[in-house]
Parts: structure tokens; sequence; C-alpha cells
């Protein structure tokens, strides 16, 4: 490797920990970094922009702006207590559901963190009126966000395919998407047996009219009206708990499924252009429904974007002056090119747990992509263990993730559940990289 290409790395390194230590965006850091080390490889200003990801850029303010619509309209909160509504007293479900629910919301495009938001008071509350561990409910919620993390519309999904097509590779969408639910759902039925689960299994759930005061911080512990007998004759708790009525949904509502539901299909039936789409479909909804853009213009995840944008732009220098075709003949050059992706997957998983998934990806992904065309080994080979090792670590409380599980919990159980997420984080920097890398690699 030439001096620069060292400098370059050396670079990217340094704001990776800047942007850790700081609470700085990494893309804000990059895109100079960017302008500084394409001015010392004699490259112009011209071809630095020429970098610049705009059309994953307009995909990403179609897709968050449709998000913010779908918000306003609370669509999720009706999605979600119709769900609750057809557990009925089957309490063993809801841990499932939202899993599936945080999968789903993600899937379709929301930011990943808003759907953490919106659903771990819904967690907590039940872990607290039915007994089981938060911890447990947590996990479900977040791996659950975290499956839905690489659908074809989702955020990471669209950055991980838009990467691959730019390399001349096919992405394999829907199998990529259906291995991620695959193990996180794998990982939430070892943490639901293993952190109090089975409870629920005895658990039952009756009808009442009562309305139970809950509040996300405080809220009150569940109220017993008896005890009966299961089918092999142990114990289980009926708990009262309030009887929603959940109807039809509003006009808005029910146009902004429709509109979710287009977005599906014409990006799997039409392959129309995802941000365009759902830019087309959010200003037509805000147009009929809302007229006013300054309360949703603020709730796109407008530091994602940057982030986005620094980090590619960075990212396409480092290709022009050779740094990523440099480290991936270092990892083609192990016995085997599985080696080389299972070392790259613990990079991934070790850097992802203290900054941003997105921001690991776009760094780590081209390193590996080289595999793909000199070691006979197939694109999934390669992405499913990078992405997922970039994934599997984010309940760690350092993240966003972990630290909305943190907010939601009560002062005097904050410093267990800390260290409980923070040893789940450390144990998924080993078991992630290895579960994904057997599973996409070695089978």
């Amino acid at each position: 490797m030439s001096a620069l290409q060292i400098l370059s790395l050396a670079v990217i390194v340094a704001a990776f920990i800047a942007a850790t230590k700081w609470q700085l965006n990494l893309g804000i850091l990059l895109l100079p970094a960017a302008f500084v080390i394409a001015s010392l490889a004699g490259l112009s200003a011209d071809e630095v922009v020429s970098g610049f990801p705009s059309e994953m850029f307009v995909l990403l303010v179609g897709v968050t702006f449709l998000f913010a619509v779908v918000e306003a309209s609370r669509t999720m909160d009706y999605i979600m207590d119709f769900l609750l509504k057809l557990v009925g007293n089957r309490v063993v479900l809801v841990p499932f559901i939202l899993f599936f629910a945080g999968a789903f919301t993600t899937g379709v495009g929301t930011y990943s963190a808003a759907v953490v938001a919106l659903l771990m008071p819904v967690a907590v509350r039940f872990a607290r009126q039915f007994g089981v561990s938060i911890f447990m409910m947590a996990l479900m919620v977040v791996h659950g966000v975290l499956a839905g993390l690489f659908s074809p519309i989702a955020i990471d999904g669209v950055f991980t395919d838009r990467l691959l097509k730019d390399a001349g590779l096919e992405s394999h969408p829907a199998q990529l998407f259906a291995c991620h639910v695959v193990v996180h759902g794998m990982i939430c039925a070892a943490a639901f047996f293993l952190f109090g689960g089975r409870k629920l299994i005895r658990a039952r759930r009756s009808s009442g009219d009562r309305e139970v005061p809950f509040d996300p911080v405080d809220a009150h512990e569940p109220s017993t009206t008896g005890q009966s007998a299961g089918p092999s004759g142990a114990d289980s708790t009926t708990i009262t708990l309030p009887a929603k009525t959940v109807g039809w949904p509003t006009v808005y509502q029910g146009c902004t499924m429709t509109a979710i539901v287009l977005l599906v299909l014409s990006a799997v039936l039409l392959d129309l252009d995802v941000g365009f789409v759902a830019l087309t479909l959010a200003v037509a909804l805000a147009l009929i429904f809302q007229r006013n853009s300054e309360d949703l213009i603020p709730k796109m995840p407008w530091p994602v974007m940057v982030l986005v944008a620094g980090v590619l732009s960075y990212i396409a220098v480092l290709t022009e002056i050779g740094t990523l075709g440099a480290i991936g003949d270092q990892l083609y050059n192990f016995e085997s090119p599985a080696i080389g992706i299972l070392v790259l997957s613990f990079i991934t998983a070790i850097t992802s747990a203290f900054t941003s998934t997105l921001g690991v990806l776009g760094a780590s992904l081209p390193l590996g992509l080289p595999m793909v065309s000199e070691g006979g080994v197939s694109v999934l080979n390669v992405v499913g263990p990078v992405t997922i090792s970039a994934t599997v670590v984010d309940a760690s409380p350092m993240g966003i993730a972990g630290a909305l599980v943190l907010a939601n919990a009560r002062p005097d159980e904050r410093a267990a559940l800390f260290r409980r997420l923070a040893l789940w984080g450390l144990s998924m920097v080993i078991i992630g990289p290895l579960l994904s890398w057997g599973i996409f690699t070695l089978l």
C-alpha cells in the first residue's frame, strides 16, 4: 500500500473514533476528509462531487418523508392496536407480535430508532403487568426492528442494494431480508426461553373493562384475579388488562396503508425508483390531508442522510485512489476466502458496537466485495455475515436502540438493565459473526 492509501485509512479510523468520542456526525467529518485526500491524490473537486450519492439521497428523502406522513396519521399506532386485539388471551404471542411488528414497521422504511421508541412503551407495559423480564421484551423489540432493516425498501436494505449494484454485482434483496428475519428470529427465540418467556406459556389474559393506568416510566403492578390450573396441572395466572376497542381506520390511515402497499408493489413488481415513488406518494398524502410540511420535515432523520452522503463520498475517493482494492487483496490472501469473510465480520461487529451501523457498512462492505469476483464466493456468502455482524450488536446500551430501552426503564432499574444490555452486546460481538458466517458462508 502507498503512503496515501495508508493515510486515507488512518483518516477514516480517526473519524470513527472522533464520532464515537464526541458525538459528531461521521458524515460531516468524512465529507471534508474526502476533499483533502482527493486533493493530495491530485483529484479535482468536481471528481469528489461526482462521488456524492445523489440517487441515494433522493431515496432517503422520499422514504423518510413518506414515513413522517405515516407517523402524523398515527397509522402505526392503529396497526399495533389491531395486532394486540388479535392476540386475545394468548399472551404468549405478544412478544412475537412485537418482534414481527418491529420487523414490518422498519421493513417498510420507517427509521429504526422511531420504531424502537414506538414499541418499547408497549413492551415495558406488558413486562410489568405480567411480571416478565423487561430485558427479554426489549430484546424482542430491538431484534425485531433489526430484522426489518434489510427489506428491499428499508434504508439499510436500499443502501446495501445500491452498493452492490454500483460494484456490478447482483444484490438478492429478498433473500438477504429473509435471512435477517430468520437469524434475528432465532436469536429472539433463544432470548425468549432463556430470560423468562416460559412464564407466559402458563399465563392467560382475561378481558376487562377496567382501565389500567400506565406510564412508560412508572407503570402499576398487574392485578391478579385468581389462579387456575393449566392443562398440565401447573398454575396459570389470569391477569386483567384493559379491553381495547379497535374500530375502522380513518380515511387518512386507510390512504396511508394503501400508499405503503403501492410502494412495496412498485419496488418489487415494477422495479420503479423507490425514492421518487415514495416522495410522490408522500406529497400526495400531504397535499390531501396534511397541507403543512413544517411539522413533517423536522421528523426526517437528517443526521442519517448526512452520514450516508459523507461515508459514500469518502468511499468513492478510497476506490479512486486504490485503497479498497489494496485491502481486498489482503483479505483475498488468506488461505481460504471464508477466513477473510470471518475476519471482516468480526471487525464489522466490533466497530458497529460503538458507532453507526450504516457508517460501518459503508466502510466494510466494499472491502469484502472483491472476494466475490476473485475468491469464488457468492454475494450472500459475503454480504450476509457482514450485514448481520453489523446489526446484531445494536442492542448494546452504547447505541440508539439500547439508549431508548434504558429511557423506558425506571431509574432504579437502569443500572441492572445497562449491565445486561452491555453483556448481551458483547456476547453478540462473538456470536453474531460466528453464527452468520456458519449459516451464509459454510453451509
